[in-house]
């Protein structure tokens, strides 16, 4: 069989299917969707701390993963709160 016989063949020949970049994003789409808001998740901490003593607490910033807070008292009453925090959502 000469080699352009195989390049024929092998271009005709039926492919294993492969991903595609728009079967890719809706992989990730899907991923995303099941996974729990976490603006939600971010928002009940910091309800949580107003709700339990902390209630001049306040948002001073937020990424995709972390909250800022701010007005939070001292060193021990942040610590107290981390405290708190760790047993209501752990």
């Amino acid at each position: 069989m000469s080699e352009l016989d195989k390049l024929v063949e092998n271009y005709f020949a039926p492919r294993s299917k492969t991903f595609t970049k728009h079967m890719l994003y809706e992989i990730f789409d899907e991923a995303l969707d099941a996974l729990p808001a976490e603006e939600d998740y971010l928002g009940n901490v910091l309800d949580f701390l107003r709700n339990n003593g902390y209630e001049d607490a306040k948002e001073k910033g937020r990424t995709s993963n972390r909250l800022v807070i701010t007005n939070m008292g001292g060193k021990d009453s942040r610590n107290e709160a981390r405290k708190k925090l760790q047993q209501e959502f752990n």
